[in-house]
Formats: structure tokens, C-alpha cells, sequence
């Protein structure tokens, strides 16, 4: 649900993102604004077969006029042209030269300023006109001057102020228009850029929502940041305008593609392309003609923010590039030592394993060796033994031969004794 009430920021305190995703939202939902605006106008022709008079028909033709006046200028002059025609025949003077003035007004919206200008010579001195007229012929020329002044959109993103003669043909008129009014605040902020907040505030919170009158005072409200060159609240209140546009089914509107030219719209975005978009449409179906221009600078505008993408894209692709091919080499030569590794490994298992059988073949000689020495220490041990045991053996023989001879020298000396 998109809210539209009354509310007024104050500069740090807004949150221009949010504000742009809302209008994307209803952006969204422009078609569904525009089947509701056609359908208001087909229910409306088929109240034509109760009029019976002439007035009727003023009255019925009257409000197509300003059902189509922002939404479809050709059908809006073909309406302009039918009310001036039954009004006529109605015998109503004032209101067929009001009709003269809305052919006018619409051939200024159209873009066909010079031709309006031509025609607005029809009505002469403006005062030659009735009272009662004046402020709608009033407004004609505010129209005209508006459209003299910013003959490009952007024009009314910077704060320059108009040519001297623009300024000169609003002051002439302003005094037609009511001085408490919402129109002359507005024309008195678009042209001169001197209306005061307080006061578009204050006409503001009178105003429904949405509507083209509540989108056209956002705009004045957000040229007075412009005079402060505060560019978040000029991007602000022409968000608020834009949204009242798109929800009012409002095809001649310009917010749109001021906010392109904001800091706010990254250039070549899709978003960006999407207002241009909605402008190209608008255009097109309100046969808005001098509008193109503007477009074609937007188009533009928008193309060198893609080129400009691109180039950083490009720049950012070639460094992806060195890089992928830096981590390719990294790899390569990571890959190239662990292969250089695992043979190294490989010779050093091999040598490993060669050792391992020597080693073994070695402990299978020394264990040989410990069970020959073990038989030699086996076959010593009982020599040893056999030889110890002869010794003993021979020693007891001397032993026993010592006594038998010391007997027997016993035996001879005693025989000899004896004698």
C-alpha cells in the first residue's frame, strides 16, 4: 500500500533509496493507473446519450476535455475544439472563448510553442478580455513562459535563473492570478524560484492525493532546493511529484526525467532506463513533440553512463584475467614441485626400501653368526670341560705315580736297611 500523506521532510532525515524504491513500486503498476484513467473516460462517453441540448453537450464535452488535458493532448485539442464549437451553438460566449484558450494551452503542451504564442496574439491585450477570463488566459502565458524558460529539462536542475524577458512576461501576468492561490505559488517558484516552503506547504496539506495539482506543488517544492543546492531534498520532493504523476495517470509531467539527472540515478542503471522508458511512453502517447529532445539528451545522458560501465567492466575483466592467469602459473608451478616432490619421495622410498633389505640381510648374517658362535661357545665350553676334567685326571695320576714312587724309595731304603 503506497502512502501519500501529508508529510514534510527535513534535510539528513530522508532516506532517498527507500523513497526511490517506492516509486519503482508504483512505477510497477503503471498500466493498472492508466486502465483506471481510460476507463473513468469510456464510462464517461456513455453518459453522451443523455444530452439533449447544447449545453448539455458543452458540459459533456467539457469533461473529456479535462479528463484528456494531461493524458491524451490530441483527444484533449479534438474536445477543446467540440466545446468551442457547442458552445456556439449554446449561444455561450464566455465559455467558447474559454475553449479558445484551452486550444491554445494544449497546442503550447504539445510542444508547439511558437504556434501558441502566434495564436495567443488572437486574444489581444489581455485586459480586453472579461474579468472572469483572465487568470485562465493568465495561466496560458505562465505555461508558455515556463516552457520558453526550461526549454530543456535540466535546465531546471541548476539554479539559473531566467532570461530577463521571461521574467518580465510573468510579472505582467502574475497579477491576474489569484494572489492566495496554488497556481500562483507554483508558476511564482517555477519562474521566479522565489515562492517561500511555508507557502507550497500550505497548499499542500489542502491538496489531495494523488493528483496532478499535488505533483505539480512537489515540483515547486523541490525547486526551492534547488536555489539551496541541497540535492537530497530536490531529489526528494520530485519523487513525491513523480509518484503523483504515475498514480494520476499524468503523461505530461517532467519529474521523472529531472530525477535521471540527479546524482541519485546511477547512470546506465536499469532503473534509469526504466524512467526513460516511462518518458519515451509518456511522450509518445501524449504527443508531446518538442519532449523528444529531452529524451534523446536522456538517452544519451544514460549511454555514457553504460559506456562508462562497460569501460569499468572492461578494466575489471582484464584484472579477473591477469589474475586467473597469475593463479594458473601459481597452480602450474605448485602443481610441478609435488610432482618433483613425489618423485623425490618415490627415489627416497625406493633407497628406503633398498636400505631396509640390506639391513635385513645384514641381521640375517649376524644372526647366523650368533648361532655359529653359539655352537663354537657350545663346542669351547665342553672342551674346555673335557680338558679341565684330563687335567684333573692326569694330576691325580702324577699324584697317586709322586706317592707310589715315594713309597716305593721308602720301600728299597727300608730293604736296604734291613738288609
Amino acid at each position: 500500500m503506497i502512502s501519500l500523506s501529508t508529510s514534510f521532510a527535513n534535510a539528513g532525515n530522508v532516506d532517498i533509496e527507500k523513497e526511490l524504491s517506492t516509486l519503482d513500486s508504483v512505477l510497477a503498476q503503471k498500466d493498472k493507473y492508466i486502465q483506471e484513467k481510460q476507463k473513468t473516460i469510456d464510462e464517461l462517453k456513455h453518459e453522451y446519450t443523455h444530452c439533449n441540448t447544447q449545453v448539455d453537450k458543452y458540459s459533456y464535452n467539457k469533461r473529456l476535455y479535462d479528463e484528456y488535458m494531461k493524458f491524451d493532448s490530441d483527444s484533449a485539442l479534438t474536445y477543446a475544439y467540440r466545446c468551442k464549437k457547442t458552445a456556439g451553438k449554446a449561444g455561450l460566449e464566455m465559455e467558447k472563448l474559454s475553449a479558445q484558450i484551452d486550444i491554445v494551452y494544449i497546442t503550447i503542451l504539445q510542444g508547439e510553442f511558437f504556434k501558441g504564442k502566434e495564436m495567443l496574439k488572437n486574444f489581444g491585450n489581455i485586459d480586453s478580455i472579461p474579468e472572469i477570463i483572465r487568470p485562465k488566459l493568465a495561466l496560458v502565458y505562465m505555461e508558455l513562459c515556463i516552457r520558453l524558460a526550461t526549454r530543456q529539462v535540466r535546465s531546471l536542475i541548476s539554479n539559473k535563473k531566467p532570461t530577463k524577458e521571461i521574467i518580465n512576461e510573468y510579472n505582467n501576468y502574475k497579477k491576474y492570478l489569484p494572489a492566495n492561490g496554488w497556481q500562483y505559488c507554483y508558476y511564482k517558484a517555477i519562474i521566479n524560484r522565489t515562492c517561500s516552503k511555508e507557502d507550497i506547504e500550505h497548499h499542500l496539506r489542502d491538496t489531495h492525493k494523488p493528483s496532478i495539482q499535488a505533483a505539480m506543488l512537489y515540483i515547486a517544492m523541490s525547486q526551492c532546493y534547488v536555489n539551496e543546492k541541497n540535492q537530497e531534498m530536490f531529489c526528494y520532493y520530485l519523487i513525491k511529484s513523480a509518484i503523483n504523476d504515475i498514480m494520476s495517470a499524468n503523461r505530461e509531467a517532467s519529474s521523472i526525467m529531472q530525477l535521471i539527472y540527479t546524482p541519485y540515478i546511477e547512470k546506465g542503471s536499469k532503473r534509469a532506463s526504466k524512467y526513460v522508458a516511462l518518458c519515451m511512453d509518456n511522450a509518445n502517447h501524449y504527443g508531446d513533440r518538442y519532449r523528444s529532445l529531452d529524451i534523446m539528451n536522456a538517452n544519451i545522458f544514460i549511454a555514457k553512463g553504460y559506456e562508462e560501465k562497460l569501460e569499468k567492466g572492461g578494466q575489471i575483466m582484464q584484472v579477473v584475467i591477469i589474475m586467473l592467469i597469475l593463479s594458473m602459473i601459481v597452480t602450474i608451478v605448485t602443481l610441478r614441485n609435488i610432482v618433483n616432490k613425489k618423485k623425490r619421495l618415490s627415489a627416497v622410498g625406493i633407497q628406503l626400501k633398498e636400505a631396509n633389505e640390506s639391513l635385513m640381510s645384514e641381521m640375517q648374517k649376524i644372526e647366523t653368526m650368533q648361532q655359529e658362535i653359539a655352537e663354537t661357545n657350545k663346542e669351547l665350553t665342553e672342551e674346555i670341560e673335557n680338558r679341565n676334567q684330563s687335567f684333573i685326571n692326569i694330576y691325580r695320576l702324577l699324584s697317586q705315580y709322586i706317592t707310589d714312587m715315594t713309597t716305593f724309595k721308602k720301600t728299597v731304603v727300608n730293604l736296604i736297611t734291613a738288609g
